[in-house]
């Protein structure tokens, strides 16, 4: 059936009565039944089952009971767009409530290609302003070359080097936004582990994989200049653990426990090898 929104006015396909989110600018809205057809069984509108469970993409249901995101059902809420930004509101404004009973399968769902497109967008703003950020901080850099030169001229080149290196690009915007979905995999099957590892794997790496990619959307934060990304870093973590937890059934303190133990697995393999080329230079040192 065809229903209004009475914010934005425009129509959505339900099948359902009762309150649910708009599809197209998010916002929680009530779809009154017409008299009479809840006495008709079966009928959209009739009283529940004790114990049924809402259609597919109910976003509208409770917190705790399960749910699809909306981009999980495009074809039931205004086409993919119009899903993916109702699941980007949702998750990232309403994150206790999305996150909450959301299923963990059987299949990710539309959360792998929301998260590729939230992470290329992002990715490529992220680009932007890095390119943007240098041009304004240029005057900053000329002068900074100027004290290199004083430096002896082994320590300029190397500097110099890592200057040109460093300095956002083309090919700096062309790469984040490959790179970060990259990550993205990386990072869901480094957190599958470590929650294999604190015991709080419950629904397979699908669940995993959905919960990191519907936690996603503060990444298109990237565009506010200079604290954006890291503003958006953090809040990506926070919806992470809060999607761990709802997805797998956890608690917030085994999912943050989760987050810790990748953490430390992490920073293990980057302190590890560290250490053992400094032990080998101080060896060979004093070797001689």
């Amino acid at each position: 059936m065809l229903a209004k929104c009475s914010r934005c006015s425009q129509t959505f396909q339900t099948d359902r009565y009762g309150e649910q989110f708009c599809p197209f600018c998010g916002a929680q809205v009530m779809i009154a039944a017409p008299a009479g057809a809840a006495a008709v069984p079966g009928a959209p509108g009739a009283p529940a089952a004790t114990g049924a469970l809402p259609p597919p993409g109910a976003a509208g249901a409770a917190p705790g009971e399960p749910h699809e995101a909306p981009v999980d059902n495009p074809n039931a809420n205004g086409g993919w767009f119009n899903a993916a930004m109702a699941t980007w509101k949702q998750s990232v404004f309403d994150p206790n409530k999305f996150f909450q009973g959301l299923k963990p399968g059987p299949d990710a769902g539309g959360a792998v290609g929301y998260a590729c497109a939230v992470l290329a967008v992002g990715g490529l703003l992220a680009g932007i302003m890095g390119v943007l950020q240098s041009l304004a901080q240029r005057a900053q850099m000329e002068q900074l070359h100027e004290q290199l030169s004083q430096m002896p001229p082994e320590a300029r080149q190397f500097m110099d080097a890592f200057m040109k290196l460093a300095e956002p690009g083309i090919g700096t915007v062309l790469l984040t936004p490959v790179m970060s979905v990259i990550g993205f995999f990386i990072t869901a099957g480094l957190l599958h582990v470590a929650l294999m590892i604190v015991g709080g794997n419950k629904h397979g790496f699908t669940a995993t994989l959905r919960a990191v990619g519907y936690a996603q959307g503060p990444v298109l934060f990237n565009v506010v200049p200079f604290c954006g990304g890291m503003a958006a870093w953090i809040w990506v973590l926070v919806l992470t653990v809060m999607a761990m937890a709802g997805v797998h059934g956890i608690s917030i303190g085994r999912s943050i426990g989760a987050y810790a133990v990748m953490f430390f697995g992490l920073c293990c393999l980057c302190i590890l090898p560290v250490s053992a080329l400094v032990g080998a230079g101080m060896a060979s040192a004093l070797s001689h």
